[in-house]
């Protein structure tokens, strides 16, 4: 398409880059639980100097093709990079980052992939080394806005930022928008569709912070499998490498805080799997995870995944350790999980604690349904000291498990369920019954809504509970199974029973 340079076609330009700056960084507010006295990264190029963009040809005007001179700029050896304050610049290829040791200071530049050329790549941005043993390091990012406009072309699959083989890596106060007005109804390949940051193969010391992350693609799945929930994208992933061909991965101290963060895509808000990944920390976010507009069902099965629920490739590491999520504000609607926790041989329990929940159920799928659910292999989860809400969407979904899962401690909650559901607790199998060690203590559930199961809660150790039933009644409060009572002796001391208007 030809472009022309006239004056009023450059006010209308300076009004949209006005607006996608709003609409990249909106204002909002968030409680400061991680303190913000911490200095920036220190970084010292090879030369002490600052360069700007467009001293390696960048325009900035939202027209020309500007990704060939930043990259320039990015790997010139400086100590700064700056782009033009409030300026929009184009690209159309990927811009591409090896150097260590540079400060890239966007002072509110937008930088815009072109929506009229399609991609062949995955990425868009990328920091990167392709030796693991020789990463990238000491890089701070911040005041830079990236726009992903439409994602109705062909190979649509994308990354906005990838970060792939780096250390001491700061991403600040950066806007990352992914908009409405495609996904992978194009894909040919089967791939996912947009993500804004990916944290790729061997990282450490990766900080995503005070960043408005937000994925309004609504992406949600390939044709060509067959399957219109498979690929999408989301806004945070951590991974190792996922084929069985490549090295095992080490990620580690990888910190998600203080972000405004939004999905209306399929697939998880933020995810870390198929890796040895420990020590990483997601605090003080704020997340609102909806269905798009239009009211098609692009629902994620799940929002939030911490390792493969059923292991990774064959003679793959995944493990995870040292995993928090807290002090998190959540606004979620999912068909199915909101938390699915897995991971191999040698990972720890993962704590979500001290978070604000609101969920809803939507969409027709109901099998493994649940607040909280575990794989089969590695399972502990500490779940202790949340304030959930589950709604009511008002469709024909039938249940909740609110915890499928075993080897789950779930300590000093408050829940109050408005939608039917079927169980409290409900084991999956035969083995996972006869081994659970799950903990269900000081907890209260308020149950407003019918409930559908023949029992409540099937388990061990529920003691020191409060159950609420207004205006319901469960067949059955506890329920055990032969085989599995068997092997231990229940716990189910100092539990208050209540039933209102029954």
């Amino acid at each position: 398409m030809k472009r022309n340079t006239h004056s009023a076609e450059s006010a209308f330009r300076l009004l949209l880059t006005l607006v996608a700056a709003a609409l990249i960084l909106p204002t909002f507010a968030r409680a400061a639980r991680i303190s913000r006295d911490e200095p920036p990264a220190a970084v010292q190029g090879e030369a002490e100097t600052t360069v700007t963009v467009e001293d390696f040809g960048a325009v900035g005007d939202g027209v020309h093709d500007d990704a060939e001179a930043i990259e320039n700029a990015l790997n010139s050896g400086a100590a700064k990079v700056e782009f033009g304050a409030g300026k929009t610049y184009l690209y159309k290829k990927a811009i591409v980052m090896t150097a260590s040791n540079v400060e890239i200071a966007g002072n509110r530049a937008t930088l815009e992939w072109d929506s009229e050329t399609p991609f062949e790549d995955w990425r868009e941005m990328m920091i990167a080394s392709w030796e693991p043993e020789s990463p990238v390091t000491n890089i701070y990012l911040h005041h830079l806005n990236f726009l992903t406009p439409n994602m109705s072309v062909e190979r649509v699959s994308s990354v906005q930022l990838l970060l792939f083989n780096c250390s001491g890596v700061r991403v600040e106060d950066c806007g990352f928008l992914i908009t409405e007005g495609g996904g992978n109804e194009a894909n040919a390949d089967g791939g996912r569709g947009a993500t804004n940051i990916w944290i790729y193969g061997d990282c450490h010391n990766v900080t995503v912070r005070d960043c408005a992350l937000r994925n309004l693609s609504h992406a949600s799945g390939s044709p060509v499998a067959g399957d219109p929930y498979l690929g999408a994208g989301g806004n945070v992933w951590v991974s190792g490498y996922t084929d069985a061909n490549t090295p095992d991965s080490s990620i580690s101290d990888i910190s998600i805080l203080n972000n405004r963060i939004e999905k209306s895509c399929h697939d998880e808000s933020i995810a870390v799997w198929s890796a040895e990944a420990e020590r990483i920390l997601i605090d003080g976010n704020e997340f609102d995870i909806h269905e798009k507009e239009d009211g098609v069902l692009d629902y994620s099965d799940m929002i939030f995944t911490f390792g493969n629920l059923e292991g990774c490739a064959e003679g793959k590491t995944d493990t995870v350790k040292d995993v928090h999520f807290t002090h998190n504000t959540v606004r979620a609607e999912s068909r199915n999980y909101l938390f699915l926790c897995g991971g191999g041989e040698g990972s720890e329990p993962v704590d979500i604690s001290d978070n604000d929940i609101t969920w809803t159920k939507v969409g027709s799928m109901n099998s493994f349904v649940g607040l909280v659910h575990t794989g089969r292999n590695f399972c502990d989860v500490v779940f202790k000291g949340n304030r959930v809400l589950l709604e009511d969407s008002g469709d024909s979904g039938e249940f909740y498990k609110l915890f499928s899962s075993r080897r789950t401690k779930v300590v000093g909650n408050t829940v109050t369920v408005n939608r039917q559901f079927a169980h409290i607790c409900d084991l999956d199998d035969g083995a996972a019954r006869q081994n659970d060690t799950s903990t269900f203590e000081n907890n209260h559930f308020i149950i407003n809504t019918a409930n559908l199961g023949n029992y409540m809660y099937q388990g061990y150790d529920f003691h020191g509970n409060t159950v609420e039933f207004n205006a319901v009644s469960p067949n059955s409060v506890f329920t055990f199974y032969e085989t599995a009572f068997s092997r231990r002796t229940a716990n189910l001391s100092g539990n208050r029973i209540v039933f209102r208007g029954v």
